[in-house]
């Protein structure tokens, strides 16, 4: 479908920071810029965004077209930095600007694990398996 390939387009394009007026044409989407892109192919074929607010919000363009939005992962006190699926389940991962992550299962929206890494600067995250 055209949303999701023009969306696989960001995926591409790396840390730098996105701006589309076609993305955030949703009153559900990043009120400035879109900070990062993921892509699940294991768990209802997902997208993830995140911009420069506390929170990030999960699409599906398979389910619906004109309304791809499905939900916000809110808990976190400072702008994400960081939004990862974790490979082969139904969690996501996201580090805010304090490098406070939160483990989210995607199958009820709900946040699994709060891990708190103040002393330690994060800048990627990798799963290993």
């Amino acid at each position: 479908s055209g949303f999701l390939r023009s969306r696989w387009s960001y995926l591409a394009v790396g840390p730098r920071y996105i701006q589309d007026p076609e993305l955030f044409k949703h009153n559900e989407s990043h009120p400035r810029y879109l900070r990062g892109l993921e892509y699940n192919p294991w768990y209802q074929h997902l997208l993830l965004s995140y911009g420069f607010e506390q929170q990030a919000k999960l699409w599906c363009p398979e389910h619906s077209m004109s309304r791809p939005y499905v939900k916000a992962l809110e808990g976190h006190h400072n702008g994400i930095l960081l939004a990862k699926f974790v490979p082969c389940t139904r969690y996501c991962l996201t580090v805010d600007q304090r490098h406070c992550m939160r483990l989210w299962d995607l199958q009820n929206y709900s946040l699994m694990q709060l891990i708190s890494c103040e002393q330690v600067p994060l800048h990627d995250l990798c799963f290993l398996g």
